[in-house]
């Protein structure tokens, strides 16, 4: 007894008929003839009798259907969950994301996969690098996107880039009258530099320049978007991501400009594993990585000002 047998059993039952049965499991009459008959012999009895009217199941056929009917329910619900697994439907996808994520990238992710996907559901947390690294070991979250300061043992980097970090300049600030990149230089003297202490871990880069912005720095916060809020609000220059700089530019006050030094902000998308990672939290992190790179082109222009 197989599956083929019981196939051609349940269609012939359902159809009354080895004609109607062939034609819905599209296949000859002769092959549901022989299924059938290959089914009886295992059974041992009879499944269908031929009279005058056609094609009769028999009592013993008429029980064994009940039998065979729970089992193809419980195909058919196997079938089901394989397709939503392969279509990604009705899941949730957990996600945790560094706080300037929050206002740019991950949302216009989330829309763009549920434009594509609209059962998907998604849990969002915000959270520094160290926790999500922490969420993420403990499968707690299916994806975190951090700012990687160093390597994490057990963790699978789906996807990492650098973005520019730009300078942030209140409007009457000499720089900010030109359109030119801004040279750290020009400001490392200046008192009141808002920097991140940890933000340029980059040995063998502008090293010096970086420990004259530091010893200037009178306002200290370990989170770019409060230094972007800081610096609006007290009128002094400082160093942010590009999206923490959007935010700030379009609460007005400031302008963003590029940096003639290069200095980056690191991004990467991580999970446990990859053995760990579903289709659908694969399907958004691709979904991600894009967003990231499109965000780039569309809000950074050649002047580093943010719209």
């Amino acid at each position: 007894m197989n599956l083929r047998q019981l196939e051609a059993f349940r269609a012939t039952m359902r159809q009354t008929s080895i004609t109607g049965a062939a034609r819905l499991l599209h296949i000859s009459q002769p092959s549901v003839s022989r299924l059938i008959a290959d089914l009886e012999e295992s059974l041992g009895f009879k499944l269908f009798t031929r009279t005058g009217h056609g094609l009769v199941s028999t009592v013993e056929a008429r029980r064994f259907q009940q039998s065979v009917e729970t089992m193809f329910i419980g195909l058919d619900k196997l079938r089901d969950t394989a397709e939503a697994i392969r279509t990604t439907r009705d899941e949730t996808i957990r996600l945790s994301i560094i706080p300037i994520l929050a206002f740019a990238v991950v949302p216009e992710a989330i829309q763009s996969l549920r434009d594509e996907r609209a059962n998907l559901q998604f849990d969002v947390s915000v959270q520094n690098t160290s926790t999500i690294v922490d969420a993420v070991l403990m499968q707690q979250v299916d994806l975190g996107v951090i700012s990687p300061l160093q390597s994490y043992e057990g963790i699978l980097t789906v996807f990492q880039t650098e973005l520019p970090y730009l300078c942030l300049l209140p409007l009457g600030h000499p720089l900010a009258a030109t359109g030119n990149s801004v040279d750290l230089r020009k400001i490392s003297d200046e008192e009141f530099v808002i920097l991140h202490p940890d933000s340029f871990e980059q040995p063998g880069k502008n090293e010096k320049l970086i420990q004259s912005l530091r010893s200037k720095a009178r306002i200290v916060a370990r989170s770019d978007l409060a230094i972007a809020a800081i610096a609006r609000s007290t009128g002094l220059p400082t160093l942010v991501d590009p999206y923490s700089a959007r935010i700030a530019v379009a609460l007005g006050g400031v302008i963003a400009r590029p940096l003639r030094q290069k200095m980056t902000y690191p991004i990467a998308i991580i999970s446990r594993s990859a053995e760990t990672l579903s289709l659908a939290s694969n399907l958004f992190a691709n979904t991600l990585r894009h967003q990231f790179e499109s965000s780039r082109e569309q809000n950074y222009r050649d002047t580093g000002e943010w719209r």
